[in-house]
């Protein structure tokens, strides 16, 4: 189904719900990991854990892009065969 079509409030919400869902559990992945190792490091640390899941968070999210780019750009090929 494309998003262009039927009612834009359905398909809004169609589209947000999983990252609504990822992003809840994304926080609480933070949160416990953040009350685990609180308990045993120093700021500097819980530093340091942070900024290396920032960066994995980010190289996913380009995996993903370079992905999804690949995919458009096959999907355009077979269309010129």
């Amino acid at each position: 189904m494309l998003m262009t079509e039927g009612g834009i409030w359905k398909q809004l919400l169609l589209f947000s719900f999983p990252l609504l869902i990822g992003t809840l559990f994304q926080q609480l992945s933070n949160t416990v990991d953040s009350i685990a190792a609180g308990n045993f490091i120093d700021s500097a640390g819980m530093f340091r854990i942070h900024a290396y899941k920032r960066q994995l968070s980010g190289r996913i999210k380009f995996g993903r892009e370079m992905d999804a780019f690949r995919e458009r750009m096959t999907k355009k090929e077979r269309k010129f065969r």
